[in-house]
């Protein structure tokens, strides 16, 4: 019998965010007993590590660099041996992870770590990505960093921290600014203190239900744009598709998601920059519209729509 992956979620979000404060207190909360919680450093000892220790919890601890970058290695390892370690109950059962990352880290790396490598592939599945974004002064790091701007850009769930202490016209403004980016995201408030965050790591991610029109979110240009699909098209052909979007697109492809209908099932389609973090079966009528719609930064729209043209319409 096969054994149901563990779902894993990312907490993101850049340097003063309040992602560790947000985490610390879900920590806290009894709802968070299940869950395996991977903290990476930067160094040997940081703030970031007291806090989580101080709410009483354990917390595994990666010493050797950004988790995006040179540690994969080691994650990949660990994430494998605690399987194990798990299954022979050899520690306590978690039922999902979830992966703190460093703050100026671009969340990419991480995904095609897990997506990549057969073994943890098998064990574990991507379940989606929580970034924390300052209320007061998001947008202007998301102006001026690629790292904030893509992690606004893959999230299943955006938490505005410090919003008690921020203007409601400037917080409906940056909402405004923020589905304009991505608009797949669930915006969520955060007030300094509160208890009971753990739910803010019960992501579901969305799936559009329509093709939305071509816009520009203002964003250094970034793009959001919608291509209809075929539905007479196999699984390999849909899937081989995907793959030359996420090599054609490289760093320029923030996000796509999307359904399309392959031998009369609906099929939901996301990526996370180039990784395929889902091409799964879903309920659904099977007279829906296939379609896909891409966010991508400066992305020449022809050129996308030509790489996908075995799967579009005329």
């Amino acid at each position: 019998m096969r054994v149901e992956p563990i779902p894993i979620v990312l907490l993101t979000g850049f340097l003063g965010s309040g992602k560790t404060t947000l985490l610390a207190q879900a920590l806290s909360d009894p709802a968070m007993g299940d869950a395996l919680v991977l903290v990476n450093e930067l160094g040997s000892v940081g703030l970031d590590h007291d806090l989580l220790w101080a709410g009483g919890e354990v917390a595994l601890s990666l010493d050797n660099g950004c988790i995006c970058c040179s540690v994969s290695d080691d994650l990949i390892t660990l994430l494998r041996d605690l399987f194990w370690k798990r299954l022979h109950r050899s520690i306590t059962r978690f039922s999902r992870v979830v992966i703190e990352t460093t703050g100026i880290a671009d969340p990419y790396g991480i995904l095609t770590a897990l997506q990549t490598n057969p073994l943890v592939a098998d064990r574990y599945r991507y379940a989606g990505t929580v970034t924390v974004i300052d209320a007061h002064k998001g947008m202007e790091l998301i102006r001026k960093h690629d790292e904030a701007l893509a992690q606004a850009a893959i999230a299943d769930r955006i938490v505005l921290s410090h919003a008690d202490a921020t203007p409601q016209d400037v917080r409906d403004r940056l909402r405004r600014d923020l589905q304009a980016l991505n608009g797949f995201a669930d915006i969520v408030e955060s007030e300094r203190g509160s208890a009971g965050n753990a739910g803010l790591f019960d992501v579901a991610s969305k799936v559009p239900t329509k093709l939305t029109p071509h816009t520009h979110a203002g964003h250094r240009h970034i793009d959001t744009f919608a291509i209809a699909l075929r539905a007479d098209r196999d699984l390999a052909t849909v899937h081989a598709a995907l793959e030359a979007l996420g090599q054609a697109g490289g760093p320029n492809l923030l996000r796509a998601k999307g359904l399309v209908l392959i031998d009369d099932q609906l099929f939901v389609i996301q990526m996370v920059g180039k990784v395929i973090t889902s091409l799964d079966p879903v309920n659904g009528p099977v007279d829906h519209e296939g379609f896909l719609v891409v966010i991508g930064k400066g992305m020449d729209v022809a050129a996308t729509r030509a790489v996908l043209a075995g799967i579009t319409h005329d």
